[in-house]
């Protein structure tokens, strides 16, 4: 109804309508410094600033174990779009670019944890993209 990137029944159910003051996309509900459409795409709640999409980080046998969800995105408010995750490191955040993960770009979100263990003996940084498609 409103063309914002975001669905009408999602702005519905969260705002209590699509053209509600601080409910647009570029604008953060919750004022945890995600905006709405990025919650959207995320499937976390824009209303509540303790919902955020995270890594988690932990050891797994003496190796680095990066864990995250991956969230159906529900036929509800999502109208046939799917979910897509993709885990990705960077050795250098000055010089390097950040390259996909083998075997863990694009992963289809359907309520799984997703959890990969770095077998590599280099410092090494991680972050997960999610997206809707």
């Amino acid at each position: 109804e409103d063309a914002d990137g975001m669905s009408d029944a999602w702005e519905d159910s969260y705002f209590g309508g699509t053209n509600i003051s601080n409910g647009g996309p570029t604008e953060d509900w919750d004022e945890d410094g995600i905006d709405n459409e990025s919650e959207y795409i995320a499937g976390t709640c824009p209303t509540s600033g303790n919902s955020l999409f995270m890594l988690y980080i932990g050891y797994t046998n003496g190796k680095l174990a990066v864990i995250f969800p991956a969230l159906e995105p529900g036929t509800n408010h999502y109208g046939g779009y799917e979910r897509l995750y993709s885990l990705e490191n960077n050795t250098n955040l000055e010089l390097g670019a950040w390259i996909g993960v083998p075997d863990y770009t694009n992963i289809p979100g359907m309520d799984q944890v997703i959890s990969y263990t770095n077998t590599a003996n280099e410092r090494v940084f991680f972050r997960a993209r999610v997206r809707l498609e």
